[in-house]
This record gives structure tokens, sequence and C-alpha cells, in this order.
């Protein structure tokens, strides 16, 4: 069997790394909105829904739905839809609780919370239902706030009352915990794993060392800075830089984790913030092609602006957005991006490639005459790992003619799409 492969790529204007916010974005709990960079295209419709209701948390892709905490009403709330129109529907409504820190775990797609008024530690899936509860009291005496460690599995909570970093196993074990007066904010970042907490009471940041292969488990904290004026919330963004809320300063200031240096930003409306959350686009020159893949090829000086999608400087036939989707190197010539063995015993022939594993749908159509006979979808497959884990998976497709409807003796011919996923 015959078989040639054509690769196209769909781009639809219903995709855009586009989000409830704009790019280059800090929400932050009070002040309500926050805007990091110039040139922000900050919406300002999701004010009312952060500004009066109290917000603590926040958390949330770009994408999807954005959650907050309410400890005033007892509310954890997601905002979707459109920028212009966004929805407002409440996850958990508990009236006696005072909800504060909260973390989405995506993978299992539910939503972890702290209620300071129960100092309990639980979960609740994204679709909704009876909450789980995971800690409950174990020396809690005002959480704060709380991550998921990606690395370990474990939850670690800051508890300002207590003075204390706690990590806890998901089933409510205590594993460690250490003193840290006014425990505050904690992130992680995505790749190293590096975990961070704040000491608002010392005007502190420290850097966390877990370690959880001896017995009992070592949870150690060494300071990174102590220049900072009542840090509470933390977070990174995309290129790992890592910000931090200074209520007592009424700033936003980014750290270098490996020097301490800081750089302060002042709030545009001081109130004395608690907790933030960064929306940082990956696709800042809108060619659909992430930001930090582009950066991977550029040369010292050059800039992301100077790619274009359809550019093949290479002239390998590959364009530069068709090296984005089958995992291919710009400014090289590829291997081709689609391999093809027969297998004489079952007469199929196997044919594999690179896709990206998150955010694009494969469609794979086959025909037997160019002219004749239209194409037909022999595949259709979406999101198949995470996109921090697996940034490219090898996608398989088993052909025969037979398979298809076409005589055994036919030729095949094969064309792949790789277009975004609805979202």
């Amino acid at each position: 069997m015959k078989l040639r492969s054509v690769i196209s790529v769909l781009l639809g204007s219903s995709f855009a790394w586009s989000s409830l916010l704009g790019e280059e974005t800090v929400l932050a709990t009070a002040p309500a909105l926050f805007e990091l960079k110039q040139g922000t295209e900050a919406n300002p419709s999701m004010l009312p829904f952060l500004d009066e209701l109290n917000a603590w948390d926040l958390a949330g892709t770009e994408s999807e739905r954005l959650y907050y905490s309410n400890p005033t009403d007892g509310t954890i709330r997601y905002v979707t839809g459109a920028p212009k129109q966004p929805q407002v529907t409440i996850l958990l409504d508990r009236q006696d609780a005072v909800f504060h820190g909260i973390e989405l775990d995506r993978k299992k797609e539910r939503l972890y919370f702290l209620d300071s008024a129960s100092d309990t530690v639980e979960s609740i899936s994204l679709s909704g239902g009876k909450p789980a509860v995971h800690v409950q009291k174990a020396g809690l005496v005002r959480p704060n706030d709380l991550i998921l460690d990606k690395e370990h599995g474990v939850l670690l909570v800051t508890d300002s009352g207590a003075d204390q970093v706690f990590v806890f196993t998901r089933t409510g074990n205590q594993l460690a915990s250490t003193a840290l007066p006014g425990a505050w904010g904690i992130a992680q970042h995505s790749s190293s794993q590096r975990i961070f907490v704040t000491s608002y009471d010392e005007g502190s940041l420290y850097e966390v060392d877990l370690q959880l292969d001896v017995v009992p488990a070592i949870l150690n904290l060494t300071r990174i800075t102590k220049e900072l004026e009542g840090p509470r919330g933390l977070a990174f963004d995309r290129s790992g830089t890592l910000f931090c809320l200074e209520a007592g300063a009424d700033r936003i200031s980014s750290i270098d984790v490996q020097s301490g240096d800081i750089t302060h930003t002042p709030y545009q409306e001081p109130r004395n913030g608690r907790a933030l959350l960064i929306y940082d686009s990956e696709d800042q020159d809108h060619d659909y092609i992430p930001d930090h893949w582009e950066r991977r090829f550029l040369s010292s000086g050059e800039s992301i602006h100077e790619l274009t999608p359809g550019q093949d400087e290479e002239e390998d036939g590959l364009t530069l957005m068709m090296e984005y989707v089958f995992n291919g190197a710009p400014f090289v010539v590829d291997k081709p991006p689609v391999q093809v063995s027969y297998d004489a015993n079952t007469g199929k022939t196997l044919v594999r490639f690179d896709g990206l594993s998150y955010g694009h749908d494969y469609v794979a159509e086959v025909t037997n005459d160019l002219v004749q006979v239209p194409w037909r979808a022999s595949l259709l497959n979406t999101k198949l790992g995470d996109p921090i884990d697996h940034v490219y998976s090898e996608w398989k497709i088993e052909l025969s003619p037979e398979q298809e409807g076409f005589p055994a003796d036919s030729p095949l011919y094969l064309r792949i799409h790789a277009r975004p996923s609805p979202q």
C-alpha cells in the first residue's frame, strides 16, 4: 500500500490565547485590579465581583474559570463568559464559613480551600457537590493560604494564627511543620517545583526545603530577603518571575529569588491587599504560537516580533506554525514530521507523529483519489496530556485500504490537520 501525507494547519477566528482579562495583568484582591505593565488591556468589568464582595484569594486559568473565595458571605464563586459580560456562579455557599486560600487541582478537577471558621482544609469538585474534608483542626488557628505540592502530592498550609507552615497528606496526616511568624503567602514554581512562603510579621520571603524521604519528614526555611513590608500573596508568572503583594506598602513587587533583588511597583489605589493572580499572556505578538516556544530558537538580540507563522527560512516545506504543532525545529532542515512504517503481516500502515499534548485537536483524513473521492475523517483526538508535564506526545494512527472502505490495492493519501481546541 502506498501512503502519501499532506500536513496542514487550520487557524480559525475561534482561537486565541485570550482570557477574561487582558495581557500582563495582575489581578489582586483589594486592590481588585492592578496593571503590572504599560499597555495592559485590563477588563474593568471584573472589578465589581472582587471589589464589592471582599474576595480573599484567587485561582484560575486564562481561558477557563476565575475562582475566588469570599470570607464575608461564606461563598466560593467563579467567573466565566466573555470579558464584557462575565457570569458569576456560586460553587459553594456556607454561611458560617470564613473561606481563605484556594488552590486548583486541574488533574483531578477539584478546588482545595481553607475554612478559617472551622480550621479545615477541604476540596470540592469543580462541577459542585459535597466537599471532602482533608484536614480538620490539627493545630490550625487562622489558616491563610495553601498549595498542592506538585512534586510530592501533599498540602502545604500557612497559618498566621499558629505562626506555622504545615505539611499534610490529602488524608489529613501531618507530616511536618515549622515556625514562621505571620505565615501568609505560599507559591510553587511550575517547572522547578521550588516553594516560597512569606512572613507578614518579619517582612521576609523564605524558600521551603521539604524532605519527605526521611522519618520524621523535614521542613526547613531559608530566608531570601527581609526587605518586604507586610508581604502577603505570592504568585509566579509564566516566565518564572516571583511576585509578592506587599500590603504594608501598597505595592506589588517582583523578586529575584537567586539574588534577593526586589523591584517595586506601587498600587494605583492602595487597598491593603491580600492575594494575587497573574494573567501573563503567552502570545504577546498575536501569531498563535506561544512566545516561550519562539524564544527557544531566537539568537541573542532577536525579538519574537521578527517571526511569522508562515515563514520557512530553511525551505524544508514546514512553516513556523507547522514546526510548532508537529514538534519541529525552525531554521533547521527537519526529518519529515510524519513517520510511516508498513507491517507486511497485518497489511496495515502505522503512522506516527509528535503532536501537542494540550490545546490542539489533530484530525487525520484519508482518501484514495485526490480528484474523485472526498476526504474522510479517520481520527479525532484532543488533550492527551497535561500541559505542564507533557508538552508533546506521540500520536499513532493505523491505516489500511480495507479499513477505510477502499479496495485492497488502493493507494492511500493522508492529510493531518492541527487545529486549536475549542475553548
